[in-house]
């Protein structure tokens, strides 16, 4: 263990990088939701602005940033942060875990169906993780899923399954003209 003033640069360095961080990820998450259309309309763009905005919160940031940037974490830390994780996913409309109920316990006793806009702000959060680390989305999609660590109502599932494996599909044009009808997409053109 480095001598304590060693100890409190590295705990403020931390907190500092996890802002630009931090910063950083909303960016890429604005970016690719634009790509989605979801930047179209002015309440979109308010939406994204406050994009993960309790990260921000003292008690979870500060967790946040021991647990991605600092190069010292304990089993305190790990607690810690997953307590805090927790809060901000269960708490989040862009989270798969808002959507289920029985949070206590897994798998879930039932999985609501995700509004489009929370569907599409969450495959935005999950692409910009994925450029971030530098992964494939759908590929981290289909080992969460086959794995069992995460649930998707069954309409979402498909509809987030299409959205991310489609190419020869627009973003925009998915949202705007493909409709979802006994399960199947279907074009409304």
């Amino acid at each position: 263990m480095p001598p304590l003033f060693t100890r409190y640069v590295d705990i403020f360095s931390s907190l500092i990088t996890y802002f630009v961080r931090l910063g950083r990820h909303r960016q890429r998450v604005r970016r690719y939701a634009a790509a989605l259309g979801m930047a179209d309309t002015f309440w979109g763009r308010v939406r994204l602005y406050f994009h993960d905005w309790d990260k921000y919160l003292p008690a979870r940031y500060y967790w946040y940033a021991r647990y991605f940037c600092d190069q010292y974490s304990s089993a305190t830390v790990v607690a810690n942060f997953r307590h805090q994780a927790d809060g901000h996913v269960f708490s989040n409309r862009h989270h798969w875990q808002f959507w289920i109920e029985g949070k206590t316990t897994l798998p879930p006793v039932h999985c609501q169906s995700m509004p489009l806009r929370d569907m599409l702000e969450m495959v935005a959060d999950w692409q910009a993780m994925s450029s971030e680390k530098g992964t494939d989305p759908l590929k981290w999609y289909r080992a969460e899923k086959m794995g069992g660590r995460l649930y998707l109502h069954p309409q979402t599932a498909l509809r987030v399954q299409t959205l991310l494996s489609r190419t020869d599909v627009d973003p925009r044009e998915f949202v705007e003209k493909w409709q979802w009808i006994d399960g199947h997409l279907q074009s409304t053109s």
